[in-house]
């Protein structure tokens, strides 16, 4: 009969149900004097961390508003962002509003050219 997958609860469920024998195995590790010393250190650890948590560790993070990043702190983000979804990064606003200007010249050229082919006539 093939194996099936258990979902996480059910396998969370059965592991419970050892807690009893888990916790009397850490114990009698942690007082054989003939274990190694790792096993022991690791074993009264276990328990330290079953009876009373895990020690809160402090973590110093750097945190800046989207208004106090540089534009290129902003542009890495998107980026990175951007990568996370799964999206093409744009071309920097810096670049399209510079096409812009170049697109603005050029028609301004036109118009000018108009004029002056109507002036002519």
């Amino acid at each position: 009969m093939p194996r099936v997958a258990r979902a996480p609860l059910e396998i969370r469920s059965i592991a419970r149900l050892h807690t009893r024998l888990a916790i009397r195995t850490l114990k009698e590790v942690c007082r054989d004097k003939k274990a190694p010393q790792s096993a022991r250190v690791a074993a009264a650890g276990h328990l330290l961390d079953r009876g009373w948590g895990k020690p809160e560790q402090q973590i110093e993070v750097a945190v800046k508003t989207v208004q106090e990043m540089s534009d290129q702190e902003l542009d890495t983000m998107i980026d990175r962002v951007a990568g996370l979804l799964g999206f093409t990064p744009q071309p920097p606003v810096l670049e399209l509003e510079a096409e812009l200007d170049r697109l603005d010249a050029a028609l301004d050229d036109h118009d000018e050219l108009d004029e002056n082919d109507a002036s002519d006539d």
